[in-house]
């Protein structure tokens, strides 16, 4: 009879062992879920600076391919 006491003690540590196990899971799931959200967010806010910096840029090199295309014109144009 002891024997099966001690056994019934150690299933019921594990028991225990896997309750605690169970309640960090849920901990790790909670974590992962917000490092996701915040990734998403973070990759927004990425996507929303590039476009805005490749906008700014298309702005300001317009001036400078134009130029670049009428002096190639220019330079291209028969002089006689």
């Amino acid at each position: 009879m002891a024997e099966i006491i001690g056994l019934r003690e150690k299933c019921d540590g594990l028991i225990d062992v896997l309750h605690e196990g169970e309640a960090e899971v849920g901990e790790m799931m909670k974590a992962l879920e917000y490092v996701e959200e915040r990734s998403e967010s973070l990759r927004g806010a990425c996507e929303d600076l590039l476009e805005e910096q490749v906008s700014d840029t298309s702005t300001w090199m317009k001036p400078l391919m134009s130029r670049r295309t009428s002096s190639r014109i220019r330079r291209s144009s028969p002089t006689d």
